[in-house]
């Protein structure tokens, strides 16, 4: 049975984020924390947007499994450039 279920939609962003000790903390596929190597800099990331959804349970009179709303959110690519 399926838990949740992801697409991607058709947008790309791109913005810049703080990399305090090396590492800038955003929602990445692999992992949360991703290093740049740079410290106390500026650096330009691109991310892309998907939404998710979630199956769940009613536990009511009925017992059944239903999806969720979706939940958009936007997932980290790859770093473009240091500034």
């Amino acid at each position: 049975m399926i838990q949740h279920q992801t697409e991607y939609i058709d947008g790309i962003r791109t913005r810049k984020a703080l990399s305090l000790f090396g590492f800038i903390v955003v929602d990445g596929k692999d992992g949360d924390f991703i290093t740049t190597g740079k410290w106390f800099k500026w650096v330009n990331i691109k991310e892309r947007k998907y939404k998710t959804r979630y199956m769940e349970f009613d536990d009511g009179w009925n017992c059944n499994f239903y999806w969720g709303d979706w939940r958009y959110g936007w997932e980290f690519v790859e770093i473009t450039d240091k500034i």
